[in-house]
Formats: C-alpha cells, structure tokens, sequence
C-alpha cells in the first residue's frame, strides 16, 4: 500500500483493493458523511493517477478499483514491501511505538525511531501524551534519562496485558498483526503453538472460540518470547480454577520449556491456567442461591438495579440469570487479571441497542468493586437486551382510526369509506362529521383526519383527498398509518417549539449542557441536579451515537416532565474523542412517561441510520425539524 496523506485514506484503498464497495457503505465504514467520502475518493484519484489507476462509480455497483497500467500500479505492491518494516499511517505508528516501549530491554530513543521510520520527532512526541495514558491503565511507567532515552518500568504480568491489548485489537489476518508479529516476535512459530494447544485443550475437554485460541496463542507466544529476555513472573494470586484448567496449563508449559530450552517457574504456569480459564467457554446449569459468591452478586444487583431504576423487572428470568452468571463468571476473572477479550460489536451495541447499553452502565457505574472495560460491558448489554425483547416484546398495535370529514352527502360518504377500506383494510373508520361539526371539535380522539375539504389542523394530521381518492392520495393516507404505527406523535409528544435552538456561535460540550439544562430547569421541566446527573453520565461514557447525533441525559429519571431539547451545531461541538456533534438531543425523562419516551432511542437511531444530520442541519426552524423527522421516520419504515 501506498503512503497517503492521512489514514482514512488507506481505510478506503485497502477496502475498495479487492471488492467494489457502494459510497454509502464506505461512509458507514469511516464513520463520516457520503460528501466526506466523495472528497477522499477524488484525493485519492489525484494520487493514483501517478500509478495508472483510478476510482470509479458505477451505478448499482459503487466504487471500484480501474487499472489502466498494470505496470505502474504493480509499484504500489512493490512500496508495501518496503514499509513493512515500519508503521504506514498515524494508527500503526502509535502501535509501532508502544511496542517497541513494551519489548525493548535498553533505552528508547525518539530521534533514532524518527529517522528509521521517516517521521518527524515533534509527531512521535505527540504521540507519548496518549501513550503515557494507556500505559497508566496498567500501572507502567516510562522514564526518560538525558541522553538516554525512554524506558518502561513495571510488573511483568502488567507488560504482557498491555501487548496483548495491542494485538488483540486486530484479526489474525490483519496485515498490521502480521508485520508487529514477524517484526517483534521473530522467532514465534504461531501456527505450530496453534496446533500443540488446539490438541491439548481437546484432550482436556477445554471449550474455547476460535477467537479465545487465537488469544491464548498470542498470548503463549508473547510469554515465550519475554522468558527468552528473562521477564518471568514471580508471583501470582492463584484463584479456586477448575480441575481441567490446571491440568492443561501444567500440560501446555511442558510444550513452552521445549522450545525455550529451560524450566518454567511455578507463577508462570499458575498465570498460564488462569489464561486458560478466564476464555473458557462455561456453562452454568444450576444457580445456587444459597452460596454468595461475588458473581451472583453483581448478577443480582445487574437485575435488581435495572427493575429499580428503570421499571423492568427481568429478575425472575432464569434463562437471563444464567447466561449472565456464566459470562460473569470468567469476566471476574479477565478484570482481576487484566486480560483483554475485544469486543468487535461494542460500537456497533452502543448505536443500535441504546436503551439495553443506557441500563447497564449505569448500573456498573454504581457497582464500584471493579472497573468493568467497554469491551466487557458490551457483552453485559447484548444479554440484557435480549432479557428486555424476550420479557417486554411490544404488543400487537391497535389498528389505525381515522376520522373520516366529509359534507357531500351519505352516498359521496359510503363511497369513499369503501375505497379506503378496500385499498386500507388495516385502517379503522371511526367517525363521520360534517365540517361543520368538525371545525366545533376542540380536539380529534382519532389518529388523523381525512377530509374531502381543506379542514384545519387541530391536534392530529389531516389529509385532503377526492370522494374517489387517487392512488397517489391512497399512498399518502398509507404513508400517515405508517407513521402513526410508528407513534410520530412521540415528536408532538415529547418535542416542543420552546425546546429547539440553533446554535449560532461555537460552544463547547459543557458550555452547551449547561445552558439548556438551566433552561430545563427555569421552566420546571427537570430539578436543579438534573445538570449534575447529566455531567456524572457523560464522565462514565461518551452519549455520542455516530453520525454526528449525541444524546445526553441523566442518570435516572429524574424529569418532572418527558421533554427532548433539539440543539443544532452547524459549527459541531467538540464531544470528545474526536467525535463531532451536530445535532444534540438533551432529553428529560419522566418515570411516568418511560414505557412510552423509550422509543425516543428508535427515533434517534432512526435519524443515524437515515443519515439526516445533513438535511437536519438545514433545519432554521422548530416545523423544519418536524418535517424532517417525520419524513425519515417514515423513509425508515418504506424501506423495511
């Protein structure tokens, strides 16, 4: 691969090398907007032009790759030999240098890295800020001696966490696993270690995924090559580990002394079996309530503060009890130890299962005992999830009403409640009025209204249509059932005209939710800790869904009123990470309202998965940002 300007230009030259990809993939893929995409597509062509290629689209198809000089493109190959021997892009550089702090035995200096690698020092010292907080997470330090270098000081079981964290970010087949491996771990025969483990955890009845025996490779083959340096560990907490744990741990150091030619200390193959345990696929048949154990505990509590705080009572729920016990069960262990199990649907959770993910961080937020990886917690949230859709599926919906306004007489009325009914059956006619006796209603009980007159709006939608309605007019009624069936009303309900702002001038995250936290709490919609909860929420984890949405709100319910505040950002507010928010929802919810308010989540991912922050953007007003939600809303609902 080619060097480019700025990484997400390889994202897109590595995904569009061996498939045609459409643009809205692409952008899903990078997390940016399709405009985004189209602008790296034609930087990119700018640079391939010099290696006989280019990017093209091709409608039903996407982007692809056009090779017009085999000869010339073949150097792109030919450069990526070349820089396997050093990081390609501001990601692998960072990997690069946190290995290289990780393995080395001397002093580490920037200027030496700077030169081998063709970067400047000033990027590689930017780098060590982020570095240095990574590192903390694991106890590690780095000490910089004048003329010197850098050098990493800390507990052995702590440095090969923190490698294995690294690599563990990556698929085995990942071309950047693959050169830190042949780079740093040179004499590591992963496929034989592969085969010697793959035959003794079959043999001691050890269930393992395909991913957690990729770990436990890798995890073999760091521990081989920090003995052959002399790093061993010497001491280790054992913990109560099965039988068959033990047993293979013993079984596989055997495998380790043979190739490192030497004996393993007793803490090394303790640490060994607590690898093996803590990626251990368990079952758990039986829950014994009668023995405390800090598994059931946080089980317990998971459950007990979900029914607590958000009116969902899923502790009777055996079958959840027991997954959750199961998972807990070895996620104790990983915490206590440190070790990484990656979670590749964690953001993927975070956006599509808001409701499910809210629940359970706030739960561990208040659990305290251990600090819980985002990683573990994703997984806590897809078995929470499931407990919510297997215990609280939506009931079946009532059919449609419609009040039906006609003043042309009984034949012209019966007329056109046949045409509907025939071409709607779902659709309930509830009543007839004359537009008179319409216009004396001080409210409508039905759905919407359809009216062969122009009528006025009162407190439901209303439509015009013909005493013989076109099939054009039959969509439209068809397109406000739909909606309806997905309760629209939520943005009638829930938004309000006060509650909208656009953002005329730059704000940061704080200054933002402050300000319209204060307004929650002037007009008596929410009490003054409402801005309090709502900072402690965001510390625990970003509300940013992607796409440029946030959603922030408190932990609790703790509105006097169910309210949603729109603020729109044309100039983005910084919210952390790097993410960008463009369009914000604070919402306020009231324990009344919560069965209700929850499908706020459905509305906002509605948005994300529509790609509306552009055309919401566009929004001045608060009837702009009306029309525009419900037309997504109702795009959402065409396309399943």
């Amino acid at each position: 691969m080619i060097q480019l300007p700025y990484p997400r230009l390889n994202v897109i030259f590595e995904a569009l090398r061996y498939e045609a990809l459409p643009q809205q993939e692409l952008a899903q893929r990078c997390d940016i907007s399709t405009r985004t995409i189209r602008t790296d597509i034609s930087a990119l062509n700018d640079i391939l032009a010099s290696y006989g290629a280019q990017i093209q689209h091709q409608r039903g198809k996407g982007y692809h790759f056009d090779i017009y000089d085999e000869t010339r493109f073949l150097d792109i190959e030919k450069q990526t030999k070349k820089m396997k021997s050093s990081p390609r892009n501001a990601k692998d550089r960072m990997v690069y240098l946190m290995m290289r702090l990780l393995s080395q035995e001397e002093e580490c200096k920037l200027d030496d890295l700077a030169n081998q690698w063709f970067v400047s020092r000033t990027s590689l010292q930017a780098d060590m800020g982020e570095i240095r907080e990574q590192l903390e997470q694991y106890n590690l330090e780095l000490i910089s001696k004048a003329h010197c270098g850098l050098r990493l000081f800390g507990e052995e079981q702590a440095i090969r966490a923190c490698i294995a964290h690294i690599l563990f970010q990556f698929k085995p087949s990942d071309h950047t696993f693959i050169d830190v491996c042949e780079y740093f771990f040179p004499e590591i025969n992963q496929p034989s270690l592969k085969t010697d483990l793959l035959e003794l955890i079959n043999k001691n009845h050890i269930k393992l995924t395909d991913e957690g025996l990729h770990h436990l490779v890798v995890y073999c083959g760091v521990a081989l090559h920090r003995l052959k340096q002399n790093a061993c560990i010497h001491h280790v907490d054992q913990p109560n580990l099965s039988e068959e744990a033990q047993k293979t741990a013993a079984e596989l150091s055997q495998t380790i002394e043979s190739l490192l030619g030497a004996p393993l200390p007793q803490a090394e193959i303790d640490y060994l079996s607590i690898q093996i345990a803590a990626r251990r696929v368990t079952g758990v048949p039986e829950i014994d309530t009668q023995k405390p154990t800090e598994q059931l505990e946080l089980t317990q509590y998971l459950l007990d503060y979900v029914n607590t705080h958000y009116n969902y009572d899923l502790r009777n729920d055996e079958q959840l009890k027991r997954d959750l016990l199961c998972h807990i069960t070895t996620m104790i262990l990983r915490v206590k130890y440190q070790i990484t199990i990656p979670n590749p649907l964690f953001d993927h959770i975070k956006r599509y299962y808001p409701l499910a993910y809210d629940m359970t961080v706030a739960a561990i937020s208040h659990w305290g005992k251990h600090l819980i990886p985002d990683g573990e917690i994703g997984y806590l949230v897809m078995h929470i999830g499931v407990g919510l859709e297997r215990n609280f599926s939506l009931e079946e919906q009532l059919p449609p009403k419609a009040l039906l306004v006609c003043d042309s007489g009984t034949s012209i009325v019966r007329l056109l409640e046949s045409q509907l009914i025939r071409s709607l059956p779902q659709l309930t006619i509830e009543k007839v009025e004359s537009l008179r006796d319409y216009e004396e209603l001080s409210k409508v009980d039905a759905d919407f209204v359809i009216s062969t007159e122009k009528v006025s709006q009162k407190n439901k939608p209303t439509i015009t249509v013909s005493p013989i309605p076109t099939s054009f007019q039959l969509e439209q009624v068809n397109k406000l059932i739909l909606m309806n069936r997905s309760h629209p009303y939520m943005l009638d309900k829930f938004f309000d005209h006060r509650y909208f702002s656009v953002l005329d001038e730059p704000m940061t995250q704080g200054e933002v939710l402050k300000k319209f936290s204060a307004h929650f709490t002037e007009d008596n919609i929410t009490p003054i800790e409402f801005y309090d909860s709502v900072i402690e929420r965001e510390s625990i984890t970003s509300t940013i869904l992607g796409e440029g949405i946030a959603i922030p709100h408190s932990l609790g319910l703790l509105a006097n009123e169910t309210k949603v505040y729109t603020i729109i950002s044309p100039h983005g507010v910084d919210w952390g990470n790097g993410k960008i928010a463009h369009v914000i929802f604070l919402f306020a919810i009231n324990k009344d309202d919560y069965e209700e308010a929850m499908s706020l989540y459905d509305l906002f991912v509605t948005f994300m998965n529509g790609k509306a922050v552009d055309t919401i953007l566009g929004c001045h007003s608060y009837d702009e940002f009306q029309y525009v939600a419900k037309e997504c809303w109702f795009n959402r609902k065409k396309d399943w």
